[in-house]
């Protein structure tokens, strides 16, 4: 395998991760903005009342998004696996 169908592979398969992991990273970060400017004026600082509400959000959208990306890692995987006789040639 040569080194530009390497750095190809390894692009892909970052920003596939990057892709599968987005809408549970920007799920959580809205919810803690929302709390924390929620939190802020009521001067509420127990941990347990940012955590608890982003976890089940969090739950919530990686239940939602868990078919998408097992299909798309599932490709991504096939796509790897179908390739190697090219790459070993």
């Amino acid at each position: 395998m040569d080194l530009a169908r390497t750095v190809s592979l390894v692009q892909h398969a970052l920003l596939l991760g990057l892709s599968v992991a987005a809408p549970a990273l920007l799920a959580s970060a809205l919810v803690g903005l929302v709390l924390g400017l929620l939190a802020a004026p009521l001067r509420l600082g127990d941990p347990a009342l940012t955590a608890v509400p982003r976890l089940v959000v969090v739950s919530g959208v990686v239940a939602l998004s868990a078919a998408w990306g097992a299909g798309a890692l599932s490709q991504f995987a096939r796509y790897v696996w179908a390739s190697i006789p090219a790459w070993v040639a």
